[in-house]
């Protein structure tokens, strides 16, 4: 569980209560300085889109890449707010664009 206090420019501490940090940002520039903050796991998440379930890409592979391999060098964990339409499909743009990223990441 996470309580959430905003969207903020850095992934911070917010109740004791807490399992992980809502950690919700409008841009990816805070980075882990260990796994836990306080007790609690370090988590962010951004939107991939224009904004929050908007289509389209905002980031470059690399920007995303390096984030990710920041983030996981600290053992944070980093969620991605991405489209999903009435029916169920992903944006398309986004779901190619987190493949690559998966492949990048594990080196295939």
């Amino acid at each position: 569980m996470a309580f959430n206090h905003a969207p903020r420019n850095s992934v911070t501490f917010y109740t004791k209560f807490d399992d992980y940090t809502a950690g919700e940002m409008y841009h990816i520039k805070s980075f882990p300085k260990s796994r836990f903050i306080k007790g609690v796991q370090w988590h962010a998440i951004a939107f991939l889109g224009a904004d929050w379930g908007e289509p389209g890409l905002r980031y470059s592979e690399s920007e995303i890449a390096n984030y990710l391999a920041e983030c996981n060098k600290q053992n944070g964990v980093v969620t991605f707010d991405i489209c999903i339409y009435r029916s169920g499909n992903l944006d398309i743009s986004q779901k190619l664009f987190l493949k690559k990223i998966n492949s990048k990441i594990k080196g295939h």
